[in-house]
């Protein structure tokens, strides 16, 4: 989950949009007005006590990745939208909220007056940054999708399709083709030395008893190092099947030393 907030001044036309264009759905409030001229004049109430201030309302967004977003209730939303007026400390300024879920990407357009009910402006330094924030510690408390971890999985996406990938792959299964390679030191050895030519590069990864748990692989493009478990890169690589071919190369080698 996603949020962005900004400051503007024109909270009528924002909110008639929001209702209009977009088709959006009441969902939260703590005034009496729906309609976006009453508001505007609700929110003027206190406005007026402080006329210095240009910019005075917030609008912000808030949304759930489409995945999330089709899991969710409106009333899951308004648990959402609750929270992120407390973590923003505007739980106590005049709010009203709108759901949109006539696309697949269902969001919420929240709505706050700037103006608090003693006149006092809330500060909006890196608002937007702030809401992102408050987004992700949410996206925490509610086991939902990160912004990050999307975009993460993105960038992930566009490795595996690129030609790295390949040559991760084709190294791994070079180098296990070596029958002379009997131990997870050995292979890591050998790949690293030839990957090094290449920017990858591997390394084993053990529990708390020490115990060899798997290999992991890493890709360096654009100055920034990517990591993926080996099963990722083919299922050859597996904990499993890769300790069965070290396990082979070690009976190979004592069936022939047994032979001389």
């Amino acid at each position: 989950m996603i949020a962005i907030g900004k400051s503007i001044s024109h909270i009528s036309a924002s909110i008639s949009y929001a209702q209009k264009s977009e088709k959006g759905v009441l969902l939260d409030k703590n005034i009496v007005s729906e309609t976006a001229y009453g508001v505007s004049k609700e929110f003027k109430l206190f406005q007026d006590m402080n006329s210095r201030c240009q910019r005075n309302a917030l609008s912000f967004v808030i949304s759930p990745t489409i995945e999330d977003g089709c899991q969710l209730s409106n009333e899951n939303l308004k648990s959402i939208n609750q929270s992120f007026l407390e973590k923003m400390e505007l739980k106590n300024h005049q709010y009203i909220a709108f759901v949109h879920d006539n696309t697949s990407h269902k969001h919420i357009h929240l709505y706050v007056n700037r103006i608090s009910r003693l006149g006092e402006a809330y500060k909006d330094n890196y608002i937007s940054n702030r809401s992102s924030r408050v987004a992700e510690t949410i996206s925490y408390e509610m086991g939902l999708t990160l912004a990050k971890d999307v975009q993460h999985a993105k960038t992930r996406d566009k490795l595996m399709e690129h030609s790295a990938i390949h040559n991760v792959k084709e190294l791994a299964k070079s180098v296990l083709k070596d029958r002379s390679i009997h131990s997870v030191d050995a292979f890591s050895e050998s790949f690293n030395k030839e990957g090094s030519r290449f920017n990858i590069r591997t390394e084993a990864y053990h529990n708390k008893q020490g115990a060899f748990q798997g290999l992991r692989f890493y890709i360096t493009q654009e100055g920034k190092e990517e990591k993926f478990k080996a099963s990722e890169i083919d299922r050859s690589l597996s904990k499993q099947n890769f300790m069965e071919t070290l396990n082979k190369h070690k009976s190979f080698g004592h069936s022939i030393g047994l032979s001389i």
